[in-house]
């Protein structure tokens, strides 16, 4: 088994991040590097399909937020509640500082690099397509 140096924590929030970022956690998985999957619930629906469908392990962490951000109103709720475990939970699920990948250009995204610069990791944005240089 090969030996991560550091902890690898990734956080997805959305159908999209989760699509764009399972190769990576696929790799990760069959070179057996252990991560954590922090999952934020921004579309909660359909996400169980995709993990099923990619064949990946289901989050280590969901943070039981039991709505979708498909509203203003839902996305307000949804923010507070995040913002709430920033303040509180942050030790919770960044047990020691590593590596935190977050992807794209959603709450989840800005969120998961919050976290990381909090917790003292290193935050690396997984991003897919021509913008990201």
């Amino acid at each position: 088994m090969v030996q991560s140096k550091k902890t690898i924590y990734v956080v997805i929030g959305t159908r999209a991040q989760l699509i764009k970022t399972a190769p990576v956690m696929k790799e990760l998985e069959e070179r057996m590097i252990p991560f954590t999957f922090i999952y934020t619930a921004q579309h909660k629906e359909t996400i169980d399909g995709i993990i099923r469908n990619f064949g990946i392990k289901n989050p280590d962490i969901d943070l039981g937020i039991n709505s979708e951000a498909k509203t203003i109103r839902l996305f307000g709720v949804w923010m507070l509640r995040m913002l709430k475990i920033l303040v509180f939970e942050r030790k919770r699920l960044i047990t020691k500082p590593g590596i935190l990948i977050t992807h794209g250009d959603t709450a989840t995204c800005v969120w998961g690099a919050i976290l990381g610069k909090l917790t003292g990791c290193k935050v690396i944005h997984l991003e897919s397509g021509l913008r990201s240089f």
